[in-house]
């Protein structure tokens, strides 16, 4: 889903194909996020496609945003080039791998505020 992820506590940026010039995935996302106890507010731009995320970190984390986000836009999102005569390994094996990629990303973005609270801590 994601191409980039930029995250610090209480603010999430998200930047996604799924979001460029779509009004139907960005609808999607905009009622996902407003139905999210602890989403203080949102800003989505389809030009870019990219949203913004404000959020009360006491009441919820990045993880579960991206999570529910991914869980959205994974079942309407741009439609899969399927090969033709149907749905090959090749599709499967590219869903597992595209997965795994946002697996990575969370566990970057993640991983980076981390660091970057330690290091304001020091």
């Amino acid at each position: 889903m994601a191409e980039y992820i930029h995250h610090v506590p209480g603010r999430l940026r998200v930047k996604t194909r799924a979001l460029k010039r779509n009004e139907c995935n960005a609808a999607i996302v905009r009622e996902h996020l407003d139905g999210i106890l602890g989403v203080t507010g949102s800003e989505i731009n389809m030009v870019t496609g990219s949203v913004v995320i404000r959020y009360d970190a006491g009441i919820t984390d990045s993880r579960a945003i991206l999570d529910g986000l991914a869980a959205r836009l994974d079942l309407r999102a741009v439609p899969p080039v399927e090969p033709r005569g149907g749905r090959g390994a090749g599709s499967a094996i590219a869903g597992r791998a595209g997965g795994k990629l946002l697996d990575k990303l969370i566990e970057t973005a993640v991983e980076r505020s981390a660091l970057a609270l330690i290091g304001a801590l020091i």
